[in-house]
């Protein structure tokens, strides 16, 4: 019961760190994008 807890938790853990590291990439393109545009 506990490995499942765990490893559970622990893919909830990935998925939410993939998730973040999504939405870093789309906003550091997003910027970079803006940045181009200025020009």
């Amino acid at each position: 019961m506990n490995y499942l807890k765990t490893t559970y938790s622990s893919s909830i853990f990935g998925m939410s760190c993939k998730i973040a590291l999504i939405h870093y990439s789309v906003n550091q393109l997003d910027k970079d994008r803006k940045k181009h545009e200025a020009y």
